[in-house]
């Protein structure tokens, strides 16, 4: 019986999203195994539905575990459930020791599909309120004051809910913080527009062909333009202020969009 193990994957989820889970399927699927076993976090098992046997979460519930990124446990972590005779791929990516991967393909052997499926009209906006200081960067938040106001902005005429985890913000009465993936593409194929800073739940609009306006500097125009965006889903970087574009700004660019469908403004 031959058997695939891939994994363990333990690092951030816009990474898995666009520079992981596409490679898994590849591997996955353009060989017969009687076996594909996938090792992720619980949360992520939705990503690899299409294309497992197996799938087992490895507790880690973290964006990114700082022992397994280093390499000190990484290999303890594989070799729990690894077996004589499997055929591994394991995720190195963020392995300063590592050896060349898959990781090193080129963005074209990646295999994409589209999460989501519209089954009502969900929200005109769906808003990623980023909270937190991971890796130092809680200079990518926008700051609590500039979001109300946009909210304040926007509620009067538009539909807004706010997705996230842990301590991202709510403005709104509309929390779908910590919802299942499965659930969430299912809202995002629904809904109108995404609003947030460079993340992984924009990564995931994106995959989900939700448009999206980004909040971050022009650093990040080709990788949501075309680096990391496989379904050409329209979007947006403000490029203003770095990380701090104005209220404004953000404002402009969202009724543009809701009321013509497009960024041209």
């Amino acid at each position: 019986m031959s058997r695939i193990l891939i994994g363990p994957f333990v690092g951030e989820f816009g990474w898995e999203l666009m520079h992981w889970q596409g490679y898994a399927r590849t591997v996955a699927t353009e060989n017969s195994y009687d076996e594909v076993i996938v090792i992720a976090r619980e949360s992520s098992e939705f990503l690899y539905r299409d294309f497992y046997t197996k799938f087992i979460s490895h507790g880690i519930t973290g964006a990114t575990d700082c022992d397994l990124c280093n390499g000190r446990n990484y290999n303890i972590l594989l070799d729990k459930y690894k077996q004589p005779g499997d055929v591994l791929f394991p995720s190195k990516r963020f392995l300063p020791d590592r050896e060349p991967d898959i990781t090193e393909w080129p963005f074209s052997r990646q295999t994409f599909i589209k999460f989501g499926t519209k089954i009502k009209d969900e929200y005109d906006i769906l808003i990623h309120a980023r909270n937190t200081d991971k890796c130092n960067s809680k200079y990518r938040n926008w700051p609590d004051d500039k979001w109300i106001k946009l909210h304040n902005l926007l509620v009067k005429n538009y539909s807004i809910g706010y997705i996230g985890i842990n301590d991202d913000r709510v403005f709104g009465e509309n929390n779908l913080k910590d919802i299942p993936l499965d659930r969430l593409s299912n809202i995002m194929a629904g809904s109108r527009l995404y609003i947030g800073t460079s993340s992984g739940p924009a990564h995931f609009a994106s995959l989900c062909g939700l448009p999206h306006i980004i909040l971050s500097p022009s650093c990040n125009i080709g990788r949501y333009g075309s680096d990391w965006n496989p379904f050409n889903t329209p979007n947006k970087v403000t490029c203003i202020n770095d990380w701090n574009p104005p209220v404004d700004l953000v404002y402009n660019l969202t009724t543009h969009y809701l009321k013509n469908n497009n960024f041209d403004i």
